[in-house]
Protein backbone atom coordinates (compact mmCIF):
# COMPACT_ATOMS: atom_id res chain seq x y z
CA UNK A 1 0.00 0.00 0.00
CA UNK A 2 1.21 3.67 -0.87
CA UNK A 3 1.92 5.88 2.24
CA UNK A 4 0.82 8.39 0.81
CA UNK A 5 -2.83 7.39 0.59
CA UNK A 6 -2.67 5.46 3.77
CA UNK A 7 -5.91 7.12 6.14
CA UNK A 8 -4.79 7.67 9.99
CA UNK A 9 -7.14 4.53 10.96
CA UNK A 10 -4.87 2.19 9.35
CA UNK A 11 -1.46 3.19 10.58
CA UNK A 12 -0.18 0.84 13.63
CA UNK A 13 -0.84 2.59 17.32
CA UNK A 14 2.76 3.42 17.89
CA UNK A 15 2.68 5.84 14.76
CA UNK A 16 -0.72 7.05 15.91
CA UNK A 17 0.47 8.21 19.23
CA UNK A 18 3.96 9.47 18.08
CA UNK A 19 2.12 11.82 15.43
CA UNK A 20 -0.64 12.63 17.80
CA UNK A 21 2.40 13.74 20.39
CA UNK A 22 3.99 16.04 17.53
CA UNK A 23 0.47 17.92 17.38
CA UNK A 24 -0.08 17.54 20.93
CA UNK A 25 3.02 19.33 21.60
CA UNK A 26 3.02 21.88 19.14
CA UNK A 27 -1.31 22.72 20.24
CA UNK A 28 -0.07 23.54 23.81
CA UNK A 29 2.76 25.36 23.04
CA UNK A 30 1.07 27.99 20.73
CA UNK A 31 -2.11 27.78 22.66
CA UNK A 32 -0.38 28.28 26.55
CA UNK A 33 1.76 30.70 25.47
CA UNK A 34 -0.61 32.72 23.44
CA UNK A 35 -2.85 32.73 26.51
CA UNK A 36 -0.24 33.62 28.96
CA UNK A 37 1.22 36.72 26.40
CA UNK A 38 -1.90 37.55 24.65
CA UNK A 39 0.03 37.33 21.35
CA UNK A 40 0.10 34.23 19.11
CA UNK A 41 4.41 33.82 17.43
CA UNK A 42 3.41 34.03 13.96
CA UNK A 43 7.19 31.61 13.25
CA UNK A 44 6.42 29.41 16.39
CA UNK A 45 2.84 29.22 14.90
CA UNK A 46 4.51 28.41 11.25
CA UNK A 47 7.45 26.34 12.60
CA UNK A 48 4.52 23.79 14.55
CA UNK A 49 2.51 23.63 11.59
CA UNK A 50 5.96 22.37 9.22
CA UNK A 51 6.43 20.05 11.57
CA UNK A 52 3.22 17.89 12.05
CA UNK A 53 2.53 18.27 8.03
CA UNK A 54 6.28 16.88 7.68
CA UNK A 55 5.44 14.71 9.87
CA UNK A 56 2.04 13.15 8.22
CA UNK A 57 3.91 13.01 4.97
CA UNK A 58 6.34 10.14 5.69
CA UNK A 59 9.29 11.49 4.80
CA UNK A 60 12.64 9.81 5.75
CA UNK A 61 13.75 13.64 6.53
CA UNK A 62 11.05 14.54 8.15
CA UNK A 63 11.25 12.30 11.82
CA UNK A 64 14.92 13.83 11.46
CA UNK A 65 13.76 16.88 11.04
CA UNK A 66 11.02 16.94 13.43
CA UNK A 67 12.97 15.17 16.44
CA UNK A 68 15.82 18.15 15.58
CA UNK A 69 13.42 20.97 16.02
CA UNK A 70 11.79 19.28 18.97
CA UNK A 71 14.78 18.99 20.52
CA UNK A 72 15.33 22.99 20.13
CA UNK A 73 12.45 23.45 21.55
CA UNK A 74 12.89 21.71 24.55
CA UNK A 75 16.00 23.67 24.87
CA UNK A 76 14.05 26.55 24.75
CA UNK A 77 11.79 25.88 26.97
CA UNK A 78 14.48 24.72 29.66
CA UNK A 79 16.57 28.05 29.18
CA UNK A 80 13.11 29.87 29.85
CA UNK A 81 12.86 28.18 33.32
CA UNK A 82 16.14 28.89 34.04
CA UNK A 83 16.43 32.65 33.36
CA UNK A 84 13.16 32.93 34.95
CA UNK A 85 13.94 30.82 38.13
CA UNK A 86 15.02 32.88 41.34
CA UNK A 87 14.01 36.89 39.30
CA UNK A 88 12.08 39.07 41.91
CA UNK A 89 7.94 38.68 40.18
CA UNK A 90 6.06 35.59 40.05
CA UNK A 91 6.56 34.20 36.88
CA UNK A 92 5.60 30.81 38.17
CA UNK A 93 2.66 30.63 35.47
CA UNK A 94 5.32 30.67 32.84
CA UNK A 95 7.95 28.40 34.35
CA UNK A 96 4.74 25.78 34.56
CA UNK A 97 3.66 26.20 30.94
CA UNK A 98 7.80 25.68 30.04
CA UNK A 99 8.28 22.61 32.08
CA UNK A 100 4.73 21.03 30.66
CA UNK A 101 5.58 22.10 27.06
CA UNK A 102 9.53 20.53 27.64
CA UNK A 103 7.86 17.16 28.86
CA UNK A 104 5.31 17.49 25.98
CA UNK A 105 8.04 17.42 23.57
CA UNK A 106 10.26 15.34 25.45
CA UNK A 107 7.64 12.36 25.21
CA UNK A 108 7.43 13.74 21.04
CA UNK A 109 10.90 12.74 20.80
CA UNK A 110 10.75 9.19 22.70
CA UNK A 111 7.42 8.13 20.46
CA UNK A 112 9.04 9.71 16.55
CA UNK A 113 12.56 7.50 17.97
CA UNK A 114 10.80 4.36 18.74
CA UNK A 115 12.17 1.49 16.60
CA UNK A 116 8.57 0.51 15.40
CA UNK A 117 7.69 4.53 14.71
CA UNK A 118 10.78 4.37 12.59
CA UNK A 119 10.58 1.62 10.59
CA UNK A 120 7.35 3.29 8.67
CA UNK A 121 9.67 6.09 7.82
CA UNK A 122 12.41 4.26 6.24
CA UNK A 123 10.03 2.12 4.63
CA UNK A 124 11.28 -0.96 5.91
CA UNK A 125 7.25 -1.88 7.15
CA UNK A 126 4.18 -2.03 5.82
CA UNK A 127 1.83 -0.49 7.40
CA UNK A 128 -0.84 -3.52 7.11
CA UNK A 129 1.27 -4.96 10.10
CA UNK A 130 -0.64 -2.70 12.64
Amino acid sequence: MNRNNIEFSQLPVQVKIALLMQVAAWMFFVFANSALNGTISLIHLTMGLLCCVICFSFKKWARVFCIAYDTLMIGLNLYTIYSEYGRDEDRLSQMLICLVTAILFSLSIYMLCRKDVSCIYRNESNFNNA
